[in-house]
């Protein structure tokens, strides 16, 4: 799993990706970063850098509860 706040983190995101395709991605703040990641890669989206914010994506990762819902804007 990597965390990704920034556009400057892609790159990373892309090597690691490229090195082990089960890559999870954890985009905290915007959801717009999704699409600097390549398709193959599965993020998960939070809309805050907050302890309850990544307290929950860390839970989520942990199989405490399945993921539901869609992203409210469009990435394309």
């Amino acid at each position: 799993m990597i965390a990704m706040t920034r556009a400057e983190q892609a790159g990373l995101v892309r090597a690691v990706a490229d090195a082990n395709p089960d890559t999870v991605v954890l985009l905290l703040g915007s959801p717009y970063l999704a699409g600097l990641l390549p398709p193959e890669v599965t993020a998960v989206c939070g809309y805050e850098y907050t302890p309850l914010s990544t307290g929950s994506a860390v839970s989520l990762l942990a199989g405490g509860f399945q993921p539901r819902g869609a992203l409210p804007v469009k990435l394309d």
